[in-house]
């Protein structure tokens, strides 16, 4: 990162040139100060914040500590620590110029680590602890981004020196139950604040309201409470706000209309009410994503009345969710089959009952979710024509005329949702022609009969559940074993009967595995400890499942969930196995009698 010190740098030259005093003669030798050399003044201070931080959270065992406490390396070498570069570039040419070592400050500081499920480490870069106050140390900090982590609070008040940071990105850590400091206010240079996913609690401080260069502001997955904060509406430079899944209530602040700039907004999974959804939001037309899902589960509310015209104003728009408001029901508004930019749509449980033909003029429209309303009847030919769809799912309606077979034309369809309406009959064949699909889901349905073997052809899937069906019964359909690509498999309540069959071992990618419910016997196989990415796996109500579970269960490292409640199974005794259930987020079912063992 580059800054820009000319304007001092040249006023020390010049006095250097008038005085006719070589740059080796006015600072000491050149040879003195090496590029791996530990420059003097302010860097030397950096280097104590840094390892202060370091010997705070475990920088032994961070999963990158490259170069970390290593006298020999500058520090814009240490793994995730960046310097402001005119001064390192003078250190390393011999430049006269080396009074701007004193301006050489650490910028930037990225520690992320990942999340969790998208690397071998849970805890990201494996952080923990507490920041140091020394942190607030480093002056000349632009970006502090230590997400994906498990440091826990509270935040150290120093941090407000910070006043030129303009990234400050803790988000995915563990600072449950602390509260927002007030002083977060005061710096004032912030550019992005993501706070998202730490475990926050509390009201957000007004002080919040004063970060007027702000242009992200990610607050999401957290338990903040209160009304949505009418200070946020200051912030007047916002293009991204996601404050999703907390407790905020009530309907959006007037003042929020001021944020004319935004091109994101997501509120979803906040018990968001009080009247009518606000005509106003279709005067923020830089809007691109606009996701207010409700939580009325949880409190009286959500939206009333229509759906409101002006956001047909929102000409930008690509992603509306506008789920679980119990609007007034009726027709889909019509007006939505003019907003052309629409790539997804999702209207779940609102209490629609007619689905508008206007809607096939989303020809650019790839995800479609009309979940849990009230639509009945065929289910609309109209859809056929919308080859451009990806993903559709119309679960949790009273479609009838079983599930018409033009769904087979839509090639590009990954994900399909057919759940919860009331077939009846035999799984039509047509199915295994929807060779695209990764995910297909077809619960409850009322299928008899066996299982089409076309389903074979579907090599693509990852996601199949064919759960609380009345199939006919017998083996557990050889023909599954068929997709190797398969990473949830649910065949619960189908009435499946006899041993686990040997071609589970062949589902290598296999992480969710249900067969609750249904009429299985025997023991459960020594393979099963070879499926090494089960994060799942529920046996549960199968009464003829008998003996303890075999010791190589133990292999399984990603195992979170485990249930075999209502079987004859047992967990064995041992330390060893009953050390690996401890470490389980949760399991059910009964041990073995003392001394029992596969």
């Amino acid at each position: 990162m580059n800054t820009n010190n000319s304007g001092f740098g040249w006023g020390v030259a010049g006095l250097v040139l008038l005085a006719g005093v070589s740059g080796a003669a006015f600072f000491g030798s050149g040879a003195a100060v090496g590029a791996q050399d530990t420059p003097p003044g302010a860097l030397d201070a950096d280097r104590a914040s840094l390892e202060a931080l370091y010997h705070a959270t475990g920088g032994e065992q961070w999963v990158n500590n490259e170069n970390w406490l290593d006298d020999a390396q500058a520090l814009d070498r240490w793994y995730g620590v960046d310097t402001n570069a005119p001064a390192s570039a003078a250190r390393a040419a011999g430049s006269a110029f080396q009074m701007e070592l004193e301006l050489d400050r650490v910028t930037e500081l990225d520690l992320d680590g990942c999340y969790p499920f998208d690397c071998n480490n849970p805890l990201g870069n494996g952080m923990f602890g507490s920041i140091p106050s020394d942190v607030g140390n480093l002056a000349g900090l632009e970006k502090l981004s230590l997400n994906g982590n498990a440091l826990t609070g509270p935040l150290p008040p120093r941090l407000q020196r910070l006043t030129n940071l303009k990234t400050l990105d803790l988000g995915s850590n563990r600072f449950d139950g602390e509260q927002l400091p007030a002083w977060l206010g005061n710096l004032n240079n912030l550019e992005e604040l993501d706070l998202e996913a730490g475990g926050w609690t509390g009201t957000l401080p007004a002080s919040l309201g004063k970060l007027t260069k702000t242009q992200i502001l990610d607050l999401g997955v957290n338990r903040f409470e209160g009304e949505f904060p009418a200070e946020l509406g200051n912030l007047t430079n916002l293009r991204r706000l996601r404050l999703a899944f907390n407790d905020f209530q009530g309907n959006l602040p007037e003042s929020w209309r001021n944020l004319t700039r935004l091109e994101w907004l997501d509120l979803s999974g906040n018990p968001i009410g009080g009247g009518r959804m606000p005509a106003w939001l279709g005067e923020l037309t830089r809007l691109q994503v606009l996701q207010v899902a409700s939580n009325y589960y949880f409190s009286e509310g959500g939206w009333t009345g229509p759906l409101p015209t002006e956001l047909s104003h929102l000409a930008n728009l690509a992603w509306l969710d506008a789920s679980y408001h119990p609007f007034d029901g009726g027709s889909v508004p019509d007006w939505l089959g003019s907003m052309t930019s629409l790539d997804t749509l999702i209207l779940v449980d609102n209490g629609w009952t007619h689905l508008p033909a206007s809607l096939a003029n989303l020809t650019n429209l790839q995800h479609l979710s009309i979940s849990d309303n009230r639509f009945s009847g065929p289910l609309p030919g109209w859809l056929g024509d919308m080859t451009s769809l990806r993903a559709l799912s119309v679960d949790g309606n009273d479609w009838t005329g079983g599930p018409p077979a033009w769904l087979a034309k839509l090639t590009n369809l990954y994900h399909l949702n057919l759940s919860d309406i009331p077939y009846g009959g035999r799984m039509p064949a047509w199915f295994g022609e929807m060779t695209s699909l990764t995910g297909l889901h077809l619960n409850d349905n009322g299928w008899t009969g066996p299982l089409p073997v076309s389903l074979g052809n579907l090599t693509n899937l990852k996601y199949l559940s064919l759960g609380q069906n009345p199939f006919d019964g017998g083996p557990l359909p050889a023909v599954l074993g068929t997709l190797p690509n398969l990473q949830t498999l649910n065949l619960g309540y189908n009435g499946w009967t006899g041993p686990l069959p040997a071609w589970l071992r062949n589902l290598n990618n296999l992480r969710n595995l249900s067969l609750s419910g249904n009429a299985l016997t025997g023991r459960v196989p020594a393979w099963f400890g070879d499926l090494a990415d089960l994060n799942y796996l529920d046996l549960n109500n199968n009464p003829g499942l008998t003996g303890p579970l075999p010791q190589s269960l133990t292999k399984l490292r990603a195992l979170l969930y485990l249930d075999f409640a209502g079987t004859g199974l047992c967990a064995p005794a041992n330390a060893d196995f009953q050390r690996w259930l401890s470490v389980l987020y949760r399991w059910e079912g009964e041990v073995c009698a003392s001394g029992g063992s596969e």
